[in-house]
């Protein structure tokens, strides 16, 4: 979808004017943010050709600043145009798997431990799985660090002066536009923050308004944000020539387009596009602790295993026999006053052993470690309490487990994951915690005959996604 949005020089001079609107509204959030503040690390998400990216973040109180973009044509410029030792520009897709190590890596180039202002801008309402993303950058954000959220919603614009219900006619299309993205998707925003561990939600803006004689700025408003849309429409039309709901469109077009546009500018009209802005930070850790598995918890426990990864895969009996078993750590996350918050169960073993689990052959497996034979950490089993779901602390947990994992010694720890309908639960957070894609296996559980999985509420035959993070382990 991205290269219908970024591919012709006439959708770019559009962001360019695009982004000079934005600023009135933005700079007081940015000048807040940033204002007193020494050696601030800077990520922007979406950057274009950099130069939104530069006008915002040359600022005295900014250190490095990391830009991504889609488009490849675009970071070449950008590097080109504003590359420097505060400013790199590289080319990804934040929704493939690969994102979070690549960005890491980039990190280390820099020198960026984390980012104390992550910036993301138009780019949420494009994606499939936006609250992936935002689950990913957390573990990227500094504590204290602030994410910077702008999102189109129009479910507040309005039109004044349109007595036809012409606006309402192409905000219906508009809505519908599949090259548009999810229109209203400010409205989401504060709820996908709260699942993704976010807390001190503020929305900063929520409208931009053109009124009365302000004929300059109306005319800006309409062509960032009307006059790509019969664009679209001639180019969805081509690629459905028999596709009757794009014909009534390029009719309304062709009758009404002219008429809206003289209805925005007329003096009697005030014109409001929602623009959303908010800003958050992390949530901070609370004040939970790590303890081993005792038999007070042992009834808890498994009823919460049975919930999270399915009815019988890890029995009663057999959480009981590994608890005082040597390379099995089964580990309880307890509030202060000793609720049971959540677990995680980990062993070591090796590598011909975590391959059979995986149904994949050892030399496709061999990749997950830098050592001949390593000691491998196969992570099984993750459970958070309901009540306490949606505070982040399954990324908690994540950290936890990997310190225990290397103090056991371990070179490598793996992660197979389910995956259903090509969604992986877990994977924000195996993602943010430093984990790499390896690659999807089939059927993983399916000879558990007694188990009943979660999701095909049965036997089960989900498909797996496996990932895997070095460790230091041995020299």
């Amino acid at each position: 979808m991205f290269g219908n949005i970024f591919d012709d020089h006439k959708e770019i001079d559009r962001l360019a004017v695009q982004n000079r609107l934005l600023k009135e509204y933005e700079l007081p959030v940015y000048q807040r943010l940033m204002e007193g503040r020494r050696g601030l690390r800077v990520l922007d998400v979406g950057c274009n050709n950099g130069s939104k990216t530069a006008d915002r973040f040359a600022h005295p109180s900014v250190e490095k600043i990391i830009g991504l973009e889609y488009n490849q044509d675009l970071v070449e410029e950008a590097q080109s145009t504003y590359g420097d030792r505060w400013f790199s520009f590289y080319q990804c897709d934040v929704e493939q798997p690969d994102f979070a190590p690549k960005l890491r890596g980039w990190m280390g180039e820099s020198q960026i431990e984390a980012f104390d202002l992550i910036h993301i801008s138009l780019v949420l309402l494009h994606l499939e799985r936006p609250g992936l993303l935002l689950g990913i950058l957390r573990g990227f954000l500094a504590p204290g660090g602030k994410l910077m959220i702008i999102e189109a919603n129009d479910s507040v614009s309005a039109l004044s002066n349109d007595p036809g219900g012409l606006f309402t006619e192409f905000m219906d299309i508009l809505i519908h536009d599949p090259f548009s993205g999810e229109r209203n998707f400010g409205t989401k925003v504060p709820r996908l923050l709260e699942e993704q561990g976010y807390c001190q939600i503020v929305l900063e803006n929520e409208v931009m308004r053109a009124e009365g004689p302000e004929q300059s700025k109306k005319e800006q408003f309409f062509d960032i944000f009307f006059s790509y849309l019969p664009e679209d429409v001639l180019l969805l039309r081509k690629q459905e020539p028999d596709n009757q709901q794009y014909a009534q469109w390029e009719e309304w077009m062709r009758r009404n387009y002219e008429l809206l546009h003289k209805l925005v500018l007329d003096e009697r009209s005030d014109f409001s596009v929602g623009l959303t802005i908010y800003t958050c930070t992390r949530e901070e850790d609370g004040p939970f602790s790590v303890h081993p598995l005792t038999d007070q918890y042992l009834d808890e426990v498994t009823e919460l295993s049975n919930q999270c990864m399915g009815k019988n895969m890890y029995p009663r009996d057999f959480i009981a026999s590994i608890m005082d078993q040597p390379k099995h750590y089964f580990k309880l996350l307890l509030t202060p006053e000793g609720e049971l918050a959540g677990y995680f169960y980990f062993f070591l073993t090796d590598l011909e052993t975590v391959s059979a689990a995986a149904k994949l052959p050892v030399e496709t497996m061999s990749a997950i470690s830098g050592v001949k034979d390593p000691v491998v950490a196969r992570f099984q089993s993750l459970g958070i309490v309901p009540a306490f779901r949606n505070h982040g602390l399954a990324r908690k947990l994540l950290i936890l487990a990997l310190e225990e994992v290397e103090k056991a010694g371990a070179d490598s720890a793996v992660a197979i994951a389910w995956k259903m309908n090509g969604f992986v639960p877990i994977a924000d957070n195996l993602l943010g915690c430093g984990f790499q894609y390896l690659m999807d296996s089939h059927m993983v559980w399916y000879d558990m005959e007694d188990m009943v999985c979660p999701y095909c509420k049965g036997r089960c035959r989900c498909d797996s996604a496996i990932y895997y993070k070095k460790l230091k382990g041995r020299d």
